[in-house]
């Protein structure tokens, strides 16, 4: 059987396994499935959490445990680099930006998109937050060529997806994005799209979330 992906496009989390699928040149059928506490979700994924996988073996969930069993499925082309040091790196990377950009900027979530209140006050202080966790990340990535250094790794997909989700988040808010204020970093995205997995998952989730709003505006 392929691959079953379950989840949302508009999720980063959902579209770093996606971009692995489509680097690793896997094959692979989307399904809708939001985060649920339904039992037919939570026997699939035990937090009601997306994105999850369905392979024949049975199903995994958690982005970072996906990217593992990709990995050792089909170990070329490599999305962790072989080197120990580099290795490292990616993951530190990957981590910082999961923790320290993720977090902050997911409290704005249901005010961009689901209707949600939220204030100038809160707004600020997620981009005070946000504005740490890029001063981080400006210290342990590079933007010259791959974020973790000369290998495409599972942090670049972190980077991208990450950064493509807070433009949508605070874009949506009237916000800038702190991200693109690092030097180098818009060429590195330029570089990135260029690698069709990075464009069709990026177009897609703009292309969801669009549908998503025009149907909320429509009252569906």
């Amino acid at each position: 059987m392929s691959i079953k992906l379950m989840g949302v496009q508009i999720s980063n989390y959902y579209n770093v396994v996606k971009i692995g699928l489509l680097e690793k040149g896997l094959e692979f059928e989307e399904i809708y499935q939001p985060p649920s506490q339904e039992e037919d979700l939570l026997t699939k994924s035990p937090m009601g959490k997306i994105p999850v996988i369905e392979v024949a073996e049975g199903c995994i969930s958690e982005s970072g445990a996906i990217l593992s069993y990709l990995e050792r499925l089909q170990p070329e082309p490599a999305l962790f680099p072989a080197d120990p040091f580099t290795a490292g790196r990616a993951q530190q990377i990957h981590t910082f930006i999961d923790q320290y950009l993720d977090s902050p900027v997911r409290r704005l979530l249901g005010a961009a998109f689901f209707g949600a209140q939220t204030s100038p006050e809160e707004i600020e202080a997620v981009k005070q937050e946000l504005a740490k966790g890029v001063r981080a990340l400006k210290r342990i990535g590079s933007f010259d060529a791959y974020i973790a250094g000369a290998t495409f790794s599972h942090a670049d997909i972190a980077a991208f997806t990450q950064g493509h989700f807070i433009s949508l988040v605070l874009g949506t808010l009237g916000q800038g994005n702190p991200i693109a204020e690092i030097d180098g970093y818009s060429a590195y995205v330029a570089r990135l799209m260029q690698r069709p997995a990075f464009a069709k998952t990026g177009a897609d989730q703009s292309q969801a979330l669009k549908k998503m709003m025009a149907e909320r505006a429509a009252g569906g």
